[in-house]
C-alpha cells in the first residue's frame, strides 16, 4: 500500500529529502506531549537537508527539535508528514499518529521561531499531516497555543477527498496532496532563509562590535613620574632653574651635599642662615644657596651655629666662589716680595 500510493507524491531535486519509516530518537524527552511515549516514527516524512542550512549551526543552536535524527544529512525541521494504513485498518489510529508526527515538527517549529525572536501569530498553522488507506485522503493542519504557562498541541482537519469514486476525484485528490507538499516545501525554505539571514547578521553585528572595541581601545600614558629618568638623561640645561652651567642642579646639590665647607668662610658676606622655624629641621640640615652656577651647598653642623639661634632652626648657609684672577695673584706676590726688601733695608 505505502509503495504504491507514494507514487501520488510529487518527487523533489537534491537538498529536500524524503524518509519512510524512521524513528526521530534525536527528539527530545519529556516536552510535555510525549512524556512517558516512545520516539515518533511517522511511516513518512519531508524536509530539508541539514547541509541546507550552513552557515547556521541548526543542531547545536535548536537541538533535537529540529534534527530529530544524527545523520549528517538529516531531516531538518520538516513541515509535513504521512501515515498510512492498510484498507479495512482503523484510521482512527492513524489520526493519532499523525496528531504525534504534527506536535513534534510544530515544536520544532516554535524552537526556530524563538531563535528568530518572532513568534508565530496565535492560531496560524505551518505544519501538515495526512492519513490516506489508499481510499480516502484525510489532511490536517498542527499548530500551538498557551494558556496558563502550558503548551497546548491542535490538530485541524482541513480536507477529506476519495481516490477511487471517480478520476475527477483521483485528480484533485492528488492535486491536494501535491499543494501540501508544495506548501511544505515553501515554508521549509522560508524558515531556512531566516535563520540563516539571522545568524549572518549575529556574526556581523560580533564582528562589528569587536571592530569598534578595539578602535576605542586606547593605551593609557604613562605617569609623568615613570618617565623622568628617562627624560632627565636628555635633559640636563637646567633651563628651568635658571643655571648657566649646563649641569642638573639636583646632581650638583648632591655632589655638593658632601663638599667640605672651609672655617675661614664663617664671615663671608654671602654666608646666609635661617632662622625659620619649621619643627622639623635638624642641627645637620642642609644648607641650599641660590640658585646660581657658582652657588655650594654643606651641611651645618651643631658646633657651628652660635647661641641666639634656637635649636630645630634651619640653618642655610650660602656662599659664592669668585674665580681666580691670575693679575690679582701676580699683584699679590709682588706686593709681598716688596714687603720683605724694605724690611732688609731697614735692617741694614
Amino acid at each position: 500500500m505505502l509503495l504504491e500510493t507514494s507514487k501520488l507524491l510529487k518527487e523533489y531535486g537534491r537538498g529536500y529529502r524524503r524518509v519512510y519509516n524512521q524513528a526521530l530518537n534525536d527528539f527530545p524527552k519529556s516536552v510535555g506531549f510525549n512524556t512517558g511515549l516512545s520516539a515518533p516514527q511517522p511511516d513518512m516524512i519531508e524536509g530539508l537537508d541539514l547541509r541546507e542550512f550552513k552557515p547556521f549551526p541548526v543542531r547545536h543552536e535548536l537541538g533535537g527539535g529540529a534534527v530529530p535524527t544524527s545523520e549528517n544529512n538529516a531531516t531538518t525541521l520538516p513541515h509535513l508528514a504521512g501515515e498510512w494504513k492498510a484498507g479495512g485498518k482503523d484510521m482512527i489510529q492513524a489520526r493519532t499518529q499523525a496528531a504525534y508526527d504534527g506536535a513534534c515538527m510544530v515544536y520544532g517549529r516554535n524552537e526556530a521561531r524563538s531563535f528568530l525572536e518572532r513568534p508565530d501569530p496565535a492560531g496560524h498553522a505551518y505544519v501538515q499531516t495526512f492519513t490516506t488507506d489508499g481510499t480516502t485522503l484525510n489532511t490536517f493542519a498542527h499548530y500551538s497555543s498557551e494558556s496558563q504557562d502550558q503548551v497546548k498541541y491542535h490538530q485541524y482537519p482541513t480536507s477529506s477527498s476519495f481516490f477511487i469514486s471517480s478520476y475527477d476525484d483521483f485528480r484533485k485528490s492528488r492535486r491536494r496532496l501535491r499543494n501540501h507538499q508544495d506548501d511544505a516545501k515553501e515554508t521549509s525554505e522560508k524558515l531556512r532563509d531566516e535563520l540563516n539571514k539571522k545568524w549572518s547578521e549575529n556574526q556581523q553585528l560580533d564582528e562589528d562590535e569587536d571592530e569598534v572595541y578595539e578602535d576605542s581601545y586606547e593605551l593609557i600614558p604613562l605617569p609623568a613620574s615613570a618617565s623622568i629618568p628617562a627624560e632627565t638623561a636628555e635633559v640636563t640645561d637646567c633651563n628651568s632653574y635658571e643655571c648657566n652651567d649646563e649641569e642638573d642642579p639636583t646632581s650638583q646639590l648632591l655632589t655638593e651635599y658632601w663638599t667640605g665647607f672651609s672655617a675661614n668662610n664663617q664671615d663671608d658676606p654671602f654666608m646666609q642662615i635661617s632662622t625659620t622655624d619649621n619643627g622639623y629641621t635638624s642641627p645637620d640640615a642642609l644648607i641650599t644657596p641660590p640658585q646660581s652656577s657658582n652657588d655650594t651647598s654643606h651641611p651645618v653642623k651643631s658646633n657651628d651655629i652660635d647661641d641666639s639661634n634656637v635649636r630645630g632652626h634651619r640653618r642655610t648657609r650660602r656662599t659664592r666662589t669668585r674665580a681666580a684672577d691670575p693679575a690679582e695673584g701676580l699683584r699679590d706676590v709682588d706686593h709681598e716680595s716688596n714687603v720683605r726688601k724694605t724690611r732688609r733695608k731697614r735692617k741694614g
